[in-house]
C-alpha cells in the first residue's frame, strides 16, 4: 500500500488501483495545483460580473418572451429559469448558419455557437451575459428573424 497524495484526500490501496485512479484524476481535470489557473481566471470573471448577474435572468426571460410570440419559433423552457435556454427555429441549419454569419459580418452581433436540426426546426443555445445585456428588443426580433428566413 502506498499514498497517493501527500495533502488533502488520501487513497490507501493497492498501487495497482492508485495507477488507475491517478489516469481518472487526470480525466477529471487533474489536481489542485494544475486547476489554480482557472481558479483565478474565474474568480476575477466573478468579480467583474457579480453584479450584472442579477440583470442575466431577467433579461433572459424578457427575451423568451419575445422569441415565443414570433411564428414557427418558441425556447424551451418557455420561461427560463437560468440566463441560458434554447431557441427553435422551424429553418434548415444551412440556412441558419449562413444568415448568422451575415448577421455576424454586417451588424457584429454573434448570438450562439452551435445549430442543430431536429426535424423540421433548428436548435441553438442562448446564454445571456454582458453582450446580451446590450441587445434591444425589437433588434431581437429581428435579429431572429432574419436567422430563420
Amino acid at each position: 500500500m502506498r499514498h497517493a497524495s501527500r495533502w488533502g484526500a488520501t487513497l490507501g490501496v493497492y498501487s495497482l488501483f492508485i495507477e488507475e485512479a491517478k489516469v481518472w484524476q487526470r480525466r477529471h481535470g487533474g489536481n489542485l495545483i494544475k486547476l489554480y489557473p482557472y481558479v483565478v481566471s474565474a474568480r476575477e470573471s466573478l468579480n467583474k460580473r457579480l453584479h450584472l448577474m442579477s440583470d442575466y435572468l431577467p433579461k433572459a426571460r424578457k427575451m423568451a418572451a419575445i422569441l415565443n410570440n414570433i411564428e414557427n419559433v418558441f425556447t424551451k423552457p418557455q420561461i427560463p429559469q437560468t440566463n441560458m435556454f434554447h431557441v427553435y427555429l422551424k429553418a434548415q441549419k444551412e440556412s441558419i448558419e449562413q444568415n448568422a454569419l451575415e448577421i455576424a459580418k454586417n451588424q457584429k452581433v454573434w448570438l450562439f455557437s452551435e445549430v442543430k436540426q431536429m426535424g423540421p426546426f433548428c436548435s441553438l443555445e442562448l446564454s445571456v451575459g454582458d453582450a446580451s445585456l446590450q441587445i434591444q428588443n425589437n433588434e431581437l426580433k429581428e435579429f431572429i428573424c432574419q436567422l430563420s428566413r
